[in-house]
């Protein structure tokens, strides 16, 4: 499910005068708008049209783009005409996509102050959400630099690991305090989309902080449908989602603001050499967003059914058939997603399309964003084995084992609930793997506890 309700904006009080976007059938946006986007040239694919109309409202929008564009060998060969490719030329790359961006921005009306390019390496944010997380296990990005070498960055020399990042998004969201954050939505296909819409939630939740949340899509099979230019045509959700619960909503586009997207994406011609027609496959009667919910992990008083129809204490589900790639009998294709608490105990589960197997490695990650440690989990269940996985330096390994079960169509396994005290939320996405090649992952998710 993609959103399901608005979140209350709390301490935040919109102005009375506020109405709305025009053109937008949800709730309000207010006054202050923060796109967040994975790579120069997203938050136009995605949010020009809602840029345009809410300047034309008098709205303050900032934009901020997370990476530095500075990866793809094959953009870099076609930009710089060379074959053998480099560190420096990955860099190349970056200032050449950035110069795009804020060309693209300025022709929108944006003002310089409100572009904030926080220079973390492109193609690695899954890494530093998944692995690099702490700041004495840096990653290194193609660019050859294990801390951002960009003058643009947004933190000099900013440290490439998942806690710099938070802590760059943090002091953003404190200092502008948005009424509306719209971000990649968990489902994208992109390892570095799925990992900002996890960065984003993960900061939200260590925050505190509440406002009303969208989110885009930007790389999904059959999305944009057809992949090509036709600007006659709407942007419409993927054939995949007809099963999901997930909620859509249009940003309609006047002619002019299409127009104005058309002009303002023809701009990024660097992407252009490997992404044409893909590029102006979004240039449509209208963007797409969706809204976002955070649902409640149900407690109950007895020893819960693990194997009951339908599934118990169901909190997400997966789109069918959206695997990254086949797996025998289906056993990697990953569907429904459970947690429940019984007393001491913490269960999370998935359903999976056909028997769980042996050959399959099954990843349980959750991350706990509150306290002062930020702790982690993370399970790894192999040849029918459960362990856990000491991945950073908040990882918690516990000494015993987590029981698992290993039921027709499902997997489950039982945490020790006392990992959730003084939590008011937790993170969860459960992965499927064959010879450490990913097969299904499920989307990240905040659940309050």
């Amino acid at each position: 499910m993609y959103m399901v309700a608005v979140q209350h904006l709390g301490e935040i009080k919109l102005p009375e005068n506020v109405a709305g976007l025009g053109k937008l059938s949800y709730d309000p946006l207010g006054s202050r708008l923060l796109i967040i986007a994975p790579h120069p040239d997203d938050e136009s694919l995605a949010t020009a049209g809602l840029i345009e109309q809410a300047r034309t409202e008098d709205r303050e929008v900032k934009v901020v783009i997370i990476m530095s564009g500075d990866s793809g060998a094959r953009v870099a060969r076609r930009l710089l005409g060379k074959q053998t490719i480099g560190p420096a030329d990955y860099r190349a790359v970056a200032r050449a996509r950035v110069r795009e961006s804020v060309e693209a921005m300025s022709k929108m009306r944006l003002p310089s102050r409100d572009m904030v390019l926080l220079g973390y390496p492109d193609g690695g944010l899954n890494s530093l959400w998944d692995i690099n997380w702490d700041y004495g296990h840096l990653h290194r990005g193609l660019n050859g630099y294990t801390r951002s070498p960009y003058s643009f960055a947004f933190q000099s020399k900013a440290p490439y690991c998942g806690a710099g990042v938070v802590s760059s998004l943090s002091g953003i969201i404190k200092q502008y305090r948005p009424t509306a954050i719209i971000y990649p939505n968990a489902e994208d296909d992109h390892h570095d989309h799925w990992a900002a819409s996890a960065f984003v939630q993960y900061t939200l939740a260590k925050l505190g902080y509440r406002t009303n949340e969208y989110t885009y899509l930007v790389h999904r099979r059959d999305y944009p449908w057809p992949p090509d230019y036709a600007p006659s045509g709407t942007l419409d959700p993927p054939s995949d989602f007809d099963n999901v619960d997930t909620r859509w909503e249009d940003v309609l586009l006047s002619p002019g603001e299409q127009r104005l997207k058309d002009k303002v994406i023809s701009l990024y011609k660097v992407p252009r050499l490997v992404k044409e027609p893909f590029m102006g496959s979004f240039v449509r009667r209208n963007e797409l967003l969706a809204t976002t919910t955070i649902r409640k992990i149900e407690h109950v008083g007895t020893y819960p059914n693990p194997g009951a129809d339908p599934m118990p204490g169901i909190v997400d589900c997966d789109p069918i058939d959206d695997s990254i790639r086949p797996s025998p009998g289906n056993s990697g294709e990953l569907g429904n997603v459970s947690l429940l608490v019984n007393g001491p105990t913490l269960w999370a589960g998935v359903e999976t399309a056909g028997n769980p197997s042996d050959k399959i490695t099954y990843w349980f990650h959750v991350r706990l964003p509150g306290g002062k440690l930020e702790e982690r989990v993370d399970v790894e269940i192999r040849n029918g084995q459960a362990s856990y996985a000491g991945l950073a330096i908040n990882s918690v390994v516990p000494r015993t084992p987590p029981r698992i079960l290993m039921l027709e169509h499902r997997v489950w396994i039982e945490l020790p609930a006392s990992l959730l005290q003084g939590q008011s939320m937790l993170m969860l996405s459960i992965d499927s793997c064959q010879w450490n090649r990913h097969l299904d992952r499920t989307p990240w998710r905040r659940y309050y506890i």
